[in-house]
């Protein structure tokens, strides 16, 4: 990504920032990491030798949940 690029998106992360971020809160309300033993059994793959790294169980369950809660399509959740 341009610099230019990387300037919008931090103004964008700033602007997210100075409204609040209200997923802090559900972060204290939530053991996320109880759920990684379960999940890492899910998320296994025999392909895992080649391509981009996997992104964090976590992180896709979170995702997940947050798309579920807010009824966002994938291009909202990815926004």
């Amino acid at each position: 990504m341009s610099t230019f690029g990387h300037f919008f998106l931090h103004q964008e992360y700033a602007a997210i920032a100075a409204r609040g971020n209200p997923l802090n809160e559900i972060e204290s309300l939530i053991d996320w990491e109880r759920f990684r033993p379960r999940l890492s059994t899910l998320n296994q793959s025999d392909t895992d030798q080649s391509g981009d790294p996997h992104t964090d169980v976590i992180v896709l369950m979170k995702l997940l949940v947050l798309q579920q809660w807010h009824g966002l399509s994938d291009h909202a959740l990815e926004r």
